[in-house]
């Protein structure tokens, strides 16, 4: 077993916390990507298999391998790998995936994380409400409108949150890192691409993304330079994986002339002067000034110890530095020609980053991870919320050309509910937000599910008066695996990372059951007062009574189970069957011997599977009385969301 706090390629990866960090970057891995990295890491002298995966990951919901693989690239991307050049997850055809970059431990405290990672979510249906949203993940970027002074062209404080408007980009996957031209209509930015990264351009007017470059690695922030037509700067690794800054034009993309080369294991953020080719950087060396025309460079002396991010105002006359600290962030303002200390003001919160305004007389930074809210930092310190987004999580803040926008990254995840009743399809949930696992009450059909509309999974409840609850406040970091109501509809039952919670409705009264939840699957209530699970490990159905706190055996040799109108239905071990049987399993009835180890559930005593379909759409299946199987829904869902 690793240390929990180890070093690799680079990252800095906090085991326990879930936190990766990468020179000025920070993720906050959620439960099910740190379940993910940490198997494979413990398991880094053999392959790690597809099957080992769903089991250990996923813990018994259905997962095609096309699930499988997303997760796998996802990771992927955050630790700046690919399947092609892999350094740190090989791809071992036909047998799985193996962790080999080598590993230091280290003894020093990992530093504080700001920013946010994305997490695919795996869903299970409850109750025959079928969740048919599929999951689109992705970084967009977003665009604020300030409100002017009459007596400043920059923007001042505003007396209340400004609404955002629709975003600039939204492709599926990740867009970051943008850079808006100063004719405030062209636009930079990283993208995915194939299976790796490029730099997009695109008009904010309209129109379509187009590719401009591929790039190595996704911690590349390209940026126009203003006084030579169609031509931008950004840095990024060679062939030889030696950072360097690159000049390169829109017309002739192919041609990429080296402006400079940097001390540093990773891409290294360019500042351009608006007025003049000369741009800035900070690496391993220190903070350097380098003129593209005359090709002269020098030094500059604003480098302090454990300085994270620095950037020069775009009037050339301040420097700003950001240094994490014990309870927070500490920002620094100097004066560039006198070297005296403008402003210094400690945050109580971890960012990552910040950017200067326009006028150079104020800073822009997000506010506390996972950051809804966007800050103007004067240099008298007062500090002033400008915008707040239910749309999703700020992620980075983008250079800014002009006093009145502000471009920055969003992170979002849209997910709706919805229900199939009778072949007919209505939407429950739509909103903004991901919104998922859904579990609706009987007789009074009322509606539990986990969303991320606070920033953080939470429970939330629907009534019959359309009216929502939120009835947890479950810490950061958290995956909501199962929602199931009581039958009396006053209690839930949450599956949450490894832990079963009991929620009271009325009262929002939560209690922690004393059960380790790792590989045990199928929870549902079996009365007001009992609770059942399948143990994967032996393959057994066990009931547990939330009074006495008792666990006990029911039945060996099951594989899954539903428990539905006084009836069970029973999975063998071998997958290939489901058997009806009485409540005190007498009378057993042959209900399909062809499953094939399909995902199955049950509404009323209506038996359905999924045919998660590699080849093409998923399909859910209705199973008839003479063991015939009807088609009913083809497509457009997440086979693992019912």
């Amino acid at each position: 077993m690793q240390a929990s706090l180890i070093k690799f390629c680079g990252f800095l990866f906090d085991r326990k916390q879930g936190k990766l960090t990468l020179n000025d970057e920070s993720f906050h891995l959620e439960h099910q990507q740190l379940q993910l990295l940490n198997l494979l890491i413990d398991n880094k002298e053999s392959v790690v298999s597809r099957e080992q995966i769903a089991s250990e990951v996923w813990q018994g919901l259905i997962v095609e391998d096309n699930t499988i693989s997303k997760a796998i690239t996802r990771l992927r991307k955050i630790l700046n790998d690919s399947a092609k050049s892999s350094q740190i997850i090989k791809t071992i055809p036909k047998k799985g995936y193996q962790f080999i970059a080598h590993i230091d431990d280290v003894i020093e405290q990992a530093p504080q994380s700001s920013a946010i990672s994305i997490t695919p979510i795996i869903f299970k249906q409850k109750r025959g409400l079928f969740t048919l949203g599929t999951v689109l993940t992705v970084l967009l970027i977003g665009l604020l409108w300030l409100v002017n002074s009459s007596n400043n062209n920059e923007q001042r404080a505003v007396s209340s949150a400004v609404s955002l408007p629709s975003p600039i980009t939204y492709r599926e996957g990740i867009e970051t890192n943008a850079h808006l031209h100063s004719d405030l209509n062209h636009l930079l930015f990283i993208g995915d691409f194939n299976d790796g990264y490029a730099i997009f351009t695109k008009e904010i007017t309209g129109g379509q993304a187009s590719v401009i470059t591929e790039i190595n690695s996704r911690y590349v922030y390209p940026k126009w330079l203003n006084v030579q037509k169609n031509t931008f700067v950004y840095s990024d690794l060679d062939s030889n994986n030696q950072c360097q800054i690159f000049k390169v034009t829109t017309t002739q993309p192919t041609i990429k002339e080296i402006m400079a080369t940097c001390l540093k294991a990773s891409p290294v953020e360019v500042f351009v002067d608006e007025k003049s080719a000369v741009i800035t950087w900070s690496d391993d060396a220190g903070s350097w000034q380098h003129d593209l025309v005359t090709g002269n460079r020098k030094s500059l002396p604003f480098v302090g110890v454990g300085v994270r991010h620095q950037m020069p105002s775009p009037n050339g006359l301040l420097w700003a530095t950001l240094t994490p600290v014990e309870q927070g962030a500490l920002i620094s303002i100097y004066d560039r020609a006198s070297k005296k200390l403008v402003l210094e003001k400690q945050l109580p919160y971890s960012i990552t980053h910040f950017k200067w305004s326009k006028n150079s007389d104020s800073l822009y930074h997000l506010g506390e991870h996972p950051a809804n809210q966007l800050f103007r930092l004067s240099l008298d310190g007062e500090q002033t919320l400008l915008a707040s987004t239910s749309q999703g999580t700020m992620t980075r803040i983008s250079d800014v050309q002009s006093p009145h926008s502000i471009e920055f990254v969003i992170s979002t995840i849209d997910l709706d509910i919805h229900q199939l009743r009778n072949g007919i399809e209505s939407k429950l949930i739509n909103s903004p937000f991901p919104d998922y696992n859904p579990a609706l009450s009987q007789p009074n059909k009322y509606l539990a599910y986990a969303s991320k509309r606070t920033g953080s999974a939470q429970i939330w409840v629907k009534g019959d008066n359309g009216k929502l609850k939120q009835v947890t406040n479950f810490e950061r970091a958290t995956y909501i695996y199962d929602i199931a109501w009581s039958p009396n509809e006053n209690k839930l039952l949450v599956k949450r990372n490894d832990s079963i919670h009991i929620i009271d409705i009325a009262t929002n009264q939560e209690t922690i059951l004393p059960i380790d939840a790792r590989q045990k699957i199928a929870w549902q209530w079996l009365s007001n007062h009992q609770i059942t699970y399948v143990d994967k490990g032996s393959q057994s159905l066990f009931s547990f009574d939330i009074r006495t706190l008792n666990a006990q055996l029911i039945r060996t040799d099951v594989k899954f189970a539903r428990y539905a109108n006084q009836q069970w239905f029973i999975s063998d071990s071998t997958g290939d069957s489901i058997v009806k049987f009485n409540a005190d399993f007498s009378n057993p009835s042959l209900i399909t011997e062809r499953l094939a180890n399909r995902h199955w559930i049950v509404d009323n005593e209506q038996v359905y599977l999924v045919d998660a379909n590699h080849d093409g759409p998923a399909t859910l299946v209705e199973l008839n009385e003479d063991g015939t199987e009807q088609v009913v829904l083809s497509g457009g869902f997440n086979p693992a969301s019912v």
